[in-house]
């Protein structure tokens, strides 16, 4: 009976995600639009994100750029200012880039897991060959010896040992020529040493050193046959480099060791047994060493490694220098071609670029943050349990938007929370939570309980910032549980710009906290008095913090009240736009509270008793609806009359219900393995989708970003009942869209693509604008204006405005004449005097509009503050509309 209705549900949650893909056979599968849409399909715009570490940085052949592969796709980069010049892939179906290879020219050979070698012109993006090759690459090397030759390593048929009785797999090191008529001509040269996964060559040409885990195999080429030899190693090898100009290959291990082996010996014969050889060892790395390179004179050696520090090692000396506090382990380290640069991957997703003269950085490319994952996946297979968690679910935060600046807010390294630009491709910058002992070496992340950060939440302003971290057990086979969590209320400074912490609450309820949510802003700054926060807990309670000013103004966050249903666990909340309500689920349940008395429950939502338990719960923008979901249906219910609406059953990995927009974004969970992740994009009237996009792998989170100009009137469409113009809710929102590998795709609207392309031109011209800024601001001081609010114009403050009327009215004299206590900074009114200095015609009767305009503003402004009035008249009045509406709405329903 329990198959029965498994196939079915999977039957049913098949047949909706089939609706919602069956506009146009035609059409781009990665994104589809549902019958009857009124919108345009949103289209794909950038790809960000990505691990920029799974191999090493290849330099263009002029040491001007360098190419790094992004999943299925190569992105260039300029030395100087690390920004993107170009971006290019293999198409849809195109599979990750295994290696990089420049040629002259800015040509690039690229090597691909779906057996595909591409030849690329780097400059235009443009493919100009493209071979196949039988078998499946794992590494492979340029041959210098021939052009348009590479060795590498080809995973062959697995064979049975006879005398083991085990299947093994089987690998051989192969030299590959490609042709120019597109054919592909592979020489198998040895079998590779079982688990051989690197290859390195002399810059000679004539050996070729293959490794696995505790053997190396080195190959002497010569015009007629293939000598071999093989040592056993007392330790793990984590990599191996030839020197350019001596018979020496270094061999580096697990235990902080680079050993010199003088073994390239070319009279050497075959040996049938391993034969002793000459070695030399350098030790100063106290853990394992990741990578050696050499400088092209072989004077000098490089390596990195655990402890996050580049040792110069001079080799005619024996002297040793030092590059430390780099923040993370380094993965790999690649010197240029005209030795003018070293490039050092770090292991926290950077990209770090040093001038081999004075070792001073010169760009930094700093990508999404996985260093935790990283770290976990080391022990996976001794602490299984540990790492569970983490692992299904690096990203429990989700992908938060910031109000302000409509950046993205994700999980981090430990105990950090990243900001990313998702329009620019940028790691803006870390908000360390929750601190601790780093502890190196293997096994470091079990004997250290690393903190995390469960959830993160924005007020309406982005004046204040809840999150939520948590520190779990260490039992290595036993059952994980959180034993310490902190919710944290932190200010932001709006002189430094950054979250100041201003109360924390220890173990705010009891095995953790499920959600957070802070009550809508009334106001546009971060001093409303009153403001709520409402937590719930794994302790069958949900509790609502209140902010307080103390007697010495200070500020701090203290519980006001706490409340629990029929002895069920909360799960979601969130207030109405208003701030009035507050929704929580239990159970299968949607509870609606009165926010400022949290006495009983104003009313019950229940769609189905026999449904899963809700996850989550929000009320969709400034609209009468309210969404809640679980782990297979989403529904949505009217607030006015108490219905149910409309329900979508599917199963749900993720959704996001936009603040200001009457729009949800629905990731639908496949499947199967084969199956595509569908994400939906709905409006609250109706359960047909606006837009559909499918995405090929594992969606970890998605968010619907606004767009710098979200507050403005956007596009519309007609409504053809009316014959009015309704604003489109899709105008001027971008869909993010985060995977489980890390990839961030950005889905735009066609006619927004003006707008993406000018807002990505401005975030690259960033670096320039900042050092203009600071040479500015060193100069004349920081704008009083712009520490007002964050994110806002000088044009916002009052005062500001007061004096450019001034300056508006009468350039030549008032401005001139003017008391200068009355005037802003420089900065805010240069562009103003410039324009109006280079005006060609009379703009007086404008002026004088746009000063009734801004007098109207600013009676307005004081007609407000006036109104403030006491705290409990501002609470009345902004209670009393939607808790009224909705009682009546219930009274009427029963």
């Amino acid at each position: 009976m329990a198959k029965k209705a498994t196939t079915k549900a999977e039957k049913v949650a098949k047949e909706v995600v089939g609706r919602a893909h069956s506009n146009s056979k035609h059409s781009d599968p990665a994104q589809q639009t549902m019958p009857g849409d009124a919108f345009r399909a949103i289209e794909l715009k950038s790809v960000s994100g990505g691990i920029l570490t799974h191999e090493p940085v290849v330099f263009s052949q002029d040491s001007s750029q360098f190419y790094l592969s992004k999943d299925s796709a190569v992105a260039v980069y300029n030395v100087q200012n690390g920004e993107m010049v170009q971006n290019f892939s293999g198409g849809a179906q195109a599979e990750k880039v295994l290696a990089i290879f420049a040629e002259a020219n800015n040509h690039v050979y690229t090597f691909s897991a779906d057996e595909h070698v591409r030849f690329w012109d780097a400059d235009a993006g443009a493919l100009v060959k493209e071979w196949v090759i039988p078998g499946k690459i794992r590494h492979v090397a340029k041959d210098p010896k021939q052009e348009q030759a590479f060795l590498a390593i080809i995973a062959r048929p697995k064979y049975t040992d006879a005398q083991n009785n085990m299947v093994k797999p089987r690998a051989v090191v192969a030299r590959v020529r490609l042709e120019e008529n597109g054919r592909v001509e592979v020489e198998d040269l040895a079998q590779a040493t079982t688990g051989a996964n690197r290859i390195a060559v002399h810059p000679s040409g004539q050996w070729v050193a293959v490794y696995s885990h505790f053997k190396v195999q080195l190959l002497q080429l010569s015009a007629n046959r293939v000598v071999t030899h093989k040592w056993a190693m007392g330790e793990r090898i984590s990599d191996i480099a030839f020197h350019p100009s001596e018979p020496v290959l270094a061999v580096g291990d697990w235990r902080g060791r680079i050993m010199f082996w003088y073994c390239l010996d070319e009279n050497q014969r075959e040996d049938t047994e391993e034969r002793e050889v000459v070695r030399r060892p350098y030790h100063w790395h106290a853990h394992k060493v990741n990578t050696i390179a050499f400088t092209e004179a072989g004077t000098s050696m490089l390596s990195g490694g655990e402890e996050g520090v580049v040792v110069f090692w001079q080799l005619t000396t024996d002297h040793k220098s030092f590059l430390p506090r780099l923040g993370a382990e380094i993965i790999s380290i690649v010197v240029s071609p005209d030795q003018m640069y070293y490039s050092v991957t770090l292991k926290d997703n950077t990209v770090r670029i040093y001038s081999a003269l004075d070792r001073s950085l010169v760009s930094t490319l700093q990508g999404l943050k996985f260093a935790e994952r990283a770290a976990m996946a080391k022990v996976k297979r001794e602490h299984a349990a540990i790492v569970k968690r983490l692992e299904d679910d690096p990203f429990t935060s989700g992908l938060v938007v910031h109000p302000s600046t409509h950046h993205l807010v994700l999980n981090g390294e430990p105990g950090f929370l990243q900001v990313f630009n998702h329009l620019t491709d940028r790691h803006v910058s870390s908000i360390e939570v929750a601190s601790f002992n780093r502890i190196g070496g293997a096994g470091s992340v079990i004997r250290s309980a690393q903190p995390h950060v469960d959830l993160v939440q924005f007020s309406s302003d982005g004046a204040w910032m809840a999150t939520v971290d948590s520190r779990c057990s260490n039992a290595a086979y036993g059952p994980r549980h959180v034993t310490e969590s902190y919710l944290k209320f932190w200010r932001l400074d709006p002189s430094t710009q950054q979250y100041k912490l201003v109360t924390r609450v220890d173990n705010p309820h009891a095995h953790g906290v499920h959600a957070i949510a802070f009550q809508p802003m009334l106001r546009r700054s971060g001093q409303q008095p009153g403001l709520l926060c409402v937590s719930t807990g794994r302790d069958a309670m949900f509790r609502v913090w209140e902010l307080q000013t103390l007697d010495n103004a200070e500020e701090m966050w203290t519980c006001r009240a706490y409340a629990k249903y029929r002895g069920q666990q909360p799960r979601g909340c969130g207030f109405s736009c208003d701030g009035s309500i507050l929704a929580v689920t239990f159970g299968s349940s949607v509870t609606l509270w009165d926010a400022h008395t949290v006495t009983a429950p104003v009313g019950t939502l229940v769609a189905s008793a026999a449904s899963h338990e809700l996850s989550g719960v929000a009320f969709i923008g400034q609209t009468n609806f309210l969404a809640s979901w679980s782990e297979d249906r989403v529904d949505v219910w009217n607030m006015l009359t108490g219905s149910l609406w409309w329900t979508q059953v599917v199963p749900v990995a993720s959704v996001f219900v936009h603040a200001r927009h009457a729009l949800l974004a629905v990731a639908v969970r496949p499947i199967t393995n084969r199956d595509e992740t569908s994400i939906l994009v709905c409006g609250p009237e109706s359960p047909v989708p606006l837009v559909t996009v499918r995405q090929r792998g594992v969606v970890a989170a998605v968010a619907l970003v606004p767009a710098a100009s979200s507050g403005k009137s956007g596009r519309s469409h007609p409504d053809t009942e009316q014959g009015q113009l309704k604003p489109d809710p899709l105008a001027h929102n971008s869909l993010a869209v985060l995977t489980a590998s890390g990839r961030l795709n950005v889905y735009a609207a066609e006619s927004d693509l003006l707008a993406f392309k000018s807002a990505k031109a401005l975030g690259e011209k960033t670096g320039s604008s900042a050092m203009d800024s600071k040479v500015f601001t060193s100069i004349f001081g920081k704008s009083k204006a712009q520490a007002v609010e964050p994110g806002a114009s000088p044009a916002t403050n009052p005062h500001v405005r007061s004096a450019m009327r001034l300056v508006r009215s009468a350039v030549h004299s008032a401005y001139v004449n003017a008391p200068h206590h009355v005037l802003p900074p420089v900065s805010a009114l240069f562009d103003q005097f410039v324009t109006q200095q280079l005006a060609k015609v009379s703009i007086q009767a404008d002026d004088e509009k746009h000063e009734e305009s801004l007098d109207a503003e600013m009676a307005s402004v004081e007609i407000a503050e006036e109104n403030d009035g006491t705290e409990e008249s501002s609470r009345a009045q902004t209670k009393t509309p939607f808790l009224k509406s909705l009682r009546r709405g219930f009274q009427a329903s029963q």
